[in-house]
């Protein structure tokens, strides 16, 4: 159930898709790049939850400055990805996008969280956000997943204002999250998708609800970064997961959802 990308401000801009979009006081533009196994990408389990994905720049920097989250579809900002999309589909099989997109979000966003599933490309594209001043952590699961996973450890690569990026590696089950069965973190398609998604806001425990927490307080790690130089990546990825938690389990993240399908669709009717 995954992918992964922000306009007035520039602060975290998770992406890593249709996990919590609702980062706690902070504002965050997303936009796919990979995926976890699954028959759809982020941008179907969107379209699926009812958030018209075809809006315009402005009407995209309306909803990020209303709500703080919004989703600025590829192709409707990059013509010519229209074309490629299709092929994408066809192959399937990650193609150079999936490790370009992070880079090419039209918000630029200060803080990113940015998986990546290819091992060697991972410090590169943490070096080009570190170059740009962006406070960034580029991850990647030693499951192949482009994300922080739950199911074995994951390499973080973080970078700094100063334009260094340093490298380590840290498992989910020093935060008392379970491991996840082989199967437990597989999607469907984008009806089943989006049902999970429902199913996660509302409260329910299990591994997808996991696996959203941890990407929202790597988010919300990167966000910190941008203001607390000196703050470990552990600790800070700690207050975020207490962040996330609070956010789902008071239902402040499943309104937001509400709220943002009712503005963006309001947004995309005709004039």
């Amino acid at each position: 159930m995954r992918p992964r990308r922000r306009a007035t401000r520039r602060p975290p801009a998770p992406q890593t898709g249709p996990d919590v979009e609702p980062r706690p006081g902070h504002r965050a533009p997303g936009r796919p790049a990979g995926c976890r196994p699954s028959r759809s990408g982020s941008a179907d389990v969107l379209e699926a939850l009812g958030i018209p994905l075809y809006l315009s720049p402005e009407q995209v920097a309306q909803c990020v400055t209303e709500l703080g989250i919004a989703f600025t579809f590829a192709p409707a900002f990059h013509q010519g990805l229209r074309h490629a999309s299709p092929v994408r589909r066809t192959l399937g099989v990650p193609t150079a996008i999936n490790y370009l997109a992070p880079l090419t979000n039209p918000a630029r966003p200060g803080a990113a969280l940015v998986g990546c599933s290819n091992r060697q490309l991972a410090p590169v594209l943490a070096s080009v956000l570190a170059e740009r001043g962006a406070s960034a952590l580029v991850v990647r699961g030693h499951d192949g997943l482009d994300e922080i996973t739950t199911a074995a450890p994951t390499d973080v690569w973080t970078t700094s204002r100063t334009g260094g990026v340093d490298h380590t590696s840290f498992d989910t089950l020093r935060f008392g999250l379970e491991r996840p069965g082989p199967d437990a973190l597989r999607g469907g398609d984008a009806a089943y998708n989006a049902a999970a998604v429902h199913t996660m806001l509302s409260g329910a425990p299990g591994a997808t609800r996991d696996a959203v927490l941890v990407n929202a307080a790597g988010a919300l790690a990167a966000h910190r970064g941008t203001v607390e130089a000196a703050t470990s990546f552990e600790d800070a990825f700690a207050d975020g997961l207490d962040r996330a938690r609070a956010a789902v389990d008071s239902g402040a993240a499943a309104t937001l959802l509400d709220r943002w399908v009712k503005l963006a669709s309001a947004l995309a009717e005709p004039r």
